[in-house]
């Protein structure tokens, strides 16, 4: 892991439900007029989409200087605990686009995000 920023505590973890893991590519696959090939390969990124809800605008602005600040621009990876595919263990993320802020009203938000999992699945 090359960072050491860590996904402050005070911020939205992601809603279990309803998560997208849609992972990376682990093979090649070559069609020919005489038959299939396949073959294992370097596991492609492995992007995610988390959804969050803040319970406050001051918890939405704070997710947003973690974005813009901590995260220089959302260019910079960072840690978190976040379950993937069962394992709650600290991985690394970045951002892979800007995430997408809605309101809820009253205060409240609601956040999609995707990221890139920059820590090996085949690792955890």
């Amino acid at each position: 892991m090359a960072t050491t920023i860590i996904y402050p505590a005070a911020l939205p973890c992601p809603v279990t439900a309803g998560n997208d893991m849609p992972g990376g590519q682990t093979f090649d696959r070559t069609e020919f007029d005489y038959d299939t090939r396949q073959r294992a390969r370097y596991c492609s990124s492995y992007m995610v989409k988390f959804s969050f809800v803040c319970r406050d605008k001051a918890q939405m602005k704070a997710f947003k200087d973690f974005y813009y600040i901590t995260l220089g621009l959302g260019a910079q990876s960072f840690l978190a605990s976040w379950e993937v595919e069962g394992d709650v263990t600290e991985k690394e993320f970045r951002f892979s686009a800007r995430y997408r802020p809605k309101s809820l009203g009253a205060g409240y938000y609601s956040i999609s995000g995707e990221f890139e999992m920059l820590t090996p699945i085949k690792d955890l």
